[in-house]
């Protein structure tokens, strides 16, 4: 077996001798295996380095660090995020109410319109409804039932109870005129008038298409009658 060297205090001594004269508390720190290598150098190992109280002092400081920092960027984003008090801040603009009108109830003129035997319908005829109160005039057609009806009471002229209304319907040489007195509307009928028309065959179309015609040519016959007694001698 090889002898192993002790080195205390600097000393190199075998096992077995006595150190009692030596410094404890320095050979407690100093003292390691030292070892005989093949050439008879006695070499000694270095002990680990350990810094553990180092490292944790440096984590919490640098966990600290960045503490500051979060809550640092927080407060500055929460301030970037406030308005400033010299900008004007607008309140939020609100929808316009609309207001609309409703237009009122209809009261109607209606009927048929037939020929002088009452039985016989006219399409197609043109038909005048007017209030002669409010001088409100409605102009529709009679369907292929004969059928017309017309609306008096406009948003803009109503009618009222007690107005009398005209109706004058035209188809051709064929016409007829029908009258009756708008009520409440709040008959057995509602707001709803009926008026039926007889049609008669006047023999002549609207007097209008016929009597201008007519009165031209008496015009120029008279004319040219004077401008020849004027040339007579």
């Amino acid at each position: 077996m090889g002898v192993e060297n002790v080195e205390i205090d600097g000393k190199i001594g075998t096992n077995g001798l006595d150190t009692s004269g030596c410094n404890h508390a320095t050979t407690n720190k100093s003292i390691g295996r030292t070892l005989m290598d093949g050439s008879g150098i006695s070499r000694t190992p270095r002990m680990k380095s350990l810094r553990p109280a180092y490292a944790r002092r440096h984590a919490k400081t640098i966990g600290l660090l960045l503490v500051l920092a979060a809550a640092a960027i927080m407060i500055v984003s929460a301030v970037a995020l406030v308005p400033s008090s010299k900008e004007k801040i607008s309140p939020p603009t609100l929808p316009e109410k609309s207001f609309a009108r409703l237009p009122p109830p209809p009261y109607t003129i209606f009927g048929f319109l037939y020929l002088s035997d009452g039985v016989t319908i006219v399409v197609g005829a043109d038909v005048t409804v007017t209030d002669t109160r409010s001088g409100l005039v409605v102009n529709t057609v009679s369907d292929e039932f004969g059928y017309y009806n017309a609306n008096i009471n406009d948003e803009f002229n109503p009618y009222a109870a007690g107005d009398p209304v005209e109706v004058i319907a035209v188809f051709g040489t064929l016409s007829g005129t029908a009258s009756g007195i708008a009520d409440d509307g709040m008959g057995p009928l509602g707001p709803n008038l009926p008026i039926d028309v007889i049609m008669v065959d006047t023999g002549i179309p609207e007097f209008s298409m016929v009597f201008v015609p007519v009165v031209g040519m008496m015009a120029l016959v008279v004319a040219v009658s004077l401008m020849r007694r004027g040339e007579e001698p």
